[in-house]
């Protein structure tokens, strides 16, 4: 898949689920606060975070997809990253203010009011639309291995996870613990920044240039491995950015081979991994004569 074919994809998705979420966001605060859910109303701004990071991965998106070029050799990958954090912050801050707030409120304000019926007919309506965005949005996530993408996609699925959390906490409410309304709130709160922090921790990790996930590794050692003409392999070295995975590796190969053979034994190994792993987009293989290694560099 091309980058624009990519920057296609997650326009159409990010769209779809950004006119859902507007719908959404104004549904659920209009209810909760014509018919007294401060739950529903928390879950109605948890909706509109959702339509400013969606404006934001489009942002992104418009950039983190270009192809190299002079000043980004290794393509706009980091934009992605950026982008993510950017998102993890705005869940932090949202869910902190939205428990900073709910929580005065349960221990200093006085809570009567019972939610109306209406308002299990929203929370319901946005637990339909939300797990359907979350699908949705995976699928093409997934498809095009885009890591923001599919950190949208869990996004929505945390606001589909809140608004079940909103519905318990109207139907207690109005079995005659209208306290649990409130309780509720700060429950989606929480949700909302454990989300936020797992995305802005995988993000922080990536661009601290921390190595692939182990099993990932292994693979690319076992492809390696089979590869006519590799004797061994040492100092793999992996990165991530973006989307794309990076590796720098050593070859072995029969100091009988001549440095030709050596060169295109490398090469093959290159384009095998690319044509192999889909995250894999750039491989730098170093040949070695077997045995031939520095003391202290394995990886």
């Amino acid at each position: 898949m091309t980058p624009e074919e990519k920057k296609q994809e997650v326009k159409i998705v990010t769209l779809v689920g950004g006119v859902i979420n507007i719908i959404l966001s104004a549904i659920k605060i209009i209810i909760g606060a014509a018919f007294h859910s401060s739950a529903l109303i928390v879950d109605g701004l948890h909706s509109l975070s959702d339509v400013i990071t969606d404006v934001f991965v489009l942002w992104v998106a418009k950039y983190s997809h270009d192809a190299p070029d002079k000043e980004h050799p290794y393509g706009h990958g980091r934009f992605e990253t950026l982008g993510t954090v950017a998102l993890g912050v705005i869940l932090a801050a949202t869910a902190l203010v939205l428990a900073y707030e709910n929580i005065v409120r349960l221990f200093i304000g006085d809570i009567h009011t019972i939610p109306a019926w209406p308002t299990l007919v929203g929370a319901t309506l946005s637990v339909i639309l939300k797990e359907w965005v979350f699908r949705f949005t995976l699928k093409v996530g997934n498809k095009i291995d885009s890591p923001m993408v599919v950190a949208n996609a869990w996004h929505s699925r945390s606001d589909a996870l809140s608004s079940i959390a909103v519905l318990l906490g109207i139907g207690f409410a109005m079995l005659g613990l209208p306290w649990m309304d409130t309780v509720m709130a700060i429950v989606v709160s929480i949700m909302i920044g454990k989300v936020g922090w797992d995305f802005l921790w995988s993000s922080i990790k990536e661009l601290l240039v921390t190595s692939l996930e182990p099993e990932f590794i292994e693979e690319v050692r076992a492809e390696i491995m089979l590869i006519d003409g590799v004797k061994s392999m040492h100092n793999l070295r992996s990165r991530r950015m973006g989307e794309m995975a990076i590796l720098d590796v050593n070859i072995e190969v029969s100091r009988f081979v001549t440095a030709s053979e050596g060169h295109e034994i490398s090469t093959y190994v290159q384009k095998n991994l690319v044509k192999k792993f889909k995250s894999i987009t750039d491989v730098t293989v170093h040949p070695d004569v077997q045995d031939d290694r520095i003391d202290g560099l394995e990886f």
